[in-house]
């Protein structure tokens, strides 16, 4: 489901020597992804990007603070820039917050301005940013354990319950014989394969998120794995 709201608002000034606007924010619940769109104008005597450096550079900052401050750390966040001048967009792939600097912005923008020295600053830029917010692990999904009775629920103290859930889930795919006992509580197998599986991957006792759980794809590589999130 897409939702689409706010119109065109100025959202920031720097001294005169820029304008932020804001013109549209758009979420998409289905992927968890919100989508907002901005155009700048500087507003200085400089004829180009390049003379227009310290704006530039005063304006990712800020808008670094603005995209960053409202989002977990292992969130992604995709930048898309673009400007009349430009024959194809610049773009910055998603990546984690602590990987999204303020110098890595300016870098990609400047070294694409200087191949390109007739980037006018008397014409918008528009910037398109993307947040991506990524599942967490932990937790239980209670409310739909109660409509879905089928539904086994792993008891455990420490954060390896979808390690457990994988081997249990594998158990029951090769069809074994002892579900019920396997599934209780510190069940000796279960705890065993827990340990050696945390061992080799490397997986550390915390809430598993989407690298633990592309890690456990490749332990379980002969079996289909799907992952509901309860939000």
């Amino acid at each position: 489901m897409l939702n689409q709201t706010g119109g065109k608002s100025s959202v920031n000034k720097s001294a005169d020597r820029f304008e932020l606007f804001r013109e549209s924010v758009a979420k998409n619940t289905k992927f968890n992804l919100e989508t907002e769109l901005y155009t700048l104008k500087i507003n200085n005597d400089d004829t180009d990007f390049i003379k227009a450096n310290k704006s530039i550079n005063d304006f990712f900052l800020q808008i670094h603070g603005k995209i960053t401050n409202n989002i977990d750390s292992n969130d992604k966040i995709f930048m898309y820039i673009n400007h009349p001048s430009l024959d194809m967009p610049i773009t910055i792939p998603f990546m984690d917050k602590e990987d999204f600097t303020p110098d890595l912005i300016s870098y990609s923008f400047i070294k694409v301005c200087q191949s390109k020295r007739m980037l006018k600053v008397d014409e918008e830029l528009e910037l398109k940013i993307q947040k991506a917010k990524i599942p967490k692990g932990s937790g239980a999904m209670d409310e739909y354990i109660d409509i879905k009775k089928s539904i086994i629920t792993i008891k455990n103290k420490d954060n390896f319950c979808c390690i457990r859930a994988f081997f249990l889930g594998k158990a029951i795919a090769d069809a074994h014989k002892r579900i019920d006992n396997l599934s209780r509580e510190n069940n000796r197998e279960i705890e065993s394969l827990t340990k050696s599986a945390t061992l080799e991957l490397g997986i550390e006792n915390k809430p598993c998120g989407i690298s633990e759980i592309c890690k456990l794809e490749g332990y379980f590589r002969d079996y289909q794995v799907t992952v509901y999130n309860d939000e």
